[in-house]
């Protein structure tokens, strides 16, 4: 393995840590490095780098989830905003109150945007409500909206309550931002102390046994080699089974230096390295399907995969991202 993208930090590492396990367990005493450093330290960098990375994806959820929150409550927000203009429209849309009448919000704006129409809607609403008997004949006040059906209304504090509803979940996808931003950073700061200490490794390790020892030749990569050739990419299709496992299948690389497959994955809706973690790695002769408990929360989440390809020289392919939704 080497460092190639950020998922490939954890399985890099694991190789730096066995590979320092057995130099030691062919020595009289642990190699350590010129600082003092010893495997154990790489050890615990693994740890704390899989402990991150756990709490990154949860946050990851959490953001996927309020943005689904919020998406779904504009949805039911500019439903009522519709039934609302309807009434405005047939009892005032040709008087004085014409000028007043609010512009739908986009679906695509931000929540503050998105809510300042919703509060003049629901200002038009009480102003409607304190009319007394100067309601125009046939409106019946206070108004209470029907929706599709006769069971389905809604009266001037279930919009407030809705519009409340929505500002909450706008908080929600704003907390879990700043909370996967601030993941990602510790996240960046393990990473880079654990490679340097692999970077130290690789030039200090051929002190630590004899020449022409076999480990010295197995030193483990932490670049991809200038050598040899990016694979070609496998054809994939990836399925949700049940729970929050979800199911990929691959076709056979055609490398020739072949090394392994790996399934890595992405919460939310599109492709991001950034965020991409290894989720299992097969050797090129198993079985050609992964099962992974990953991402797939509670209905309607959502995530993205790809099966990489990797050469004995490091060098990786990723195949077509593959979406899998939980129904």
């Amino acid at each position: 393995m080497a460092i190639t993208t950020n998922a490939s930090y954890i399985p890099t590492i694991t190789e730096f840590v066995d590979h320092w396990t057995e130099v030691n367990a062919a020595r009289s005493t642990p190699f350590l490095l010129s600082d003092g450093e010893a495997v154990a330290d790489l050890s615990t960098l693994k740890t704390d780098l899989q402990t991150i990375e756990g709490t990154l994806q949860q946050r990851l959820n959490d953001q996927q989830i309020a943005r689904g929150n919020i998406t779904a409550t504009k949805q039911l927000a500019l439903y009522w905003f519709g039934r609302f203009m309807d009434v405005f429209d047939g009892y005032f849309g040709a008087g004085p109150w014409a000028g007043a009448r609010p512009l739908a919000p986009s679906p695509g704006s931000g929540v503050e945007e998105f809510t300042k129409p919703l509060i003049d809607m629901g200002d038009l609403w009480d102003r409607i409500n304190q009319l007394g008997s100067a309601t125009p004949p046939g409106l019946v006040n206070p108004l209470v909206l029907t929706g599709a059906t006769s069971a389905d209304t809604l009266a001037l504090n279930g919009w407030t309550a809705l519009i409340t509803t929505l500002r909450g979940y706008g908080d929600d996808s704003t907390v879990a931002a700043g909370r996967v931003r601030r993941s990602r950073s510790r996240r960046n700061f393990t990473q880079t102390a654990a490679y340097e200490m692999m970077k130290v490794y690789r030039k200090a390790m051929p002190s630590a046994l004899p020449s022409g020892d076999p480990l010295q030749a197995d030193l483990p990569k932490l670049t991809v080699e200038s050598t040899g050739a990016t694979p070609d990419p496998v054809a994939a299709s990836a399925i949700y089974l049940s729970g929050s496992t979800s199911k990929t299948v691959y076709e056979a690389s055609t490398a020739t230096d072949l090394k392994e497959y790996q399934l890595r994955g992405v919460i939310g809706d599109d492709w991001d390295e950034e965020d991409a973690v290894t989720l299992a790695t097969h050797a090129k002769d198993a079985p050609r399907e992964f099962e992974a408990n990953f991402g797939l929360t509670q209905p309607g989440t959502r995530i993205v995969l790809k099966i990489y390809v990797i050469t004995q020289t490091g060098h990786e392919r990723g195949s077509a991202a593959m979406v899998v939704d939980r129904v």
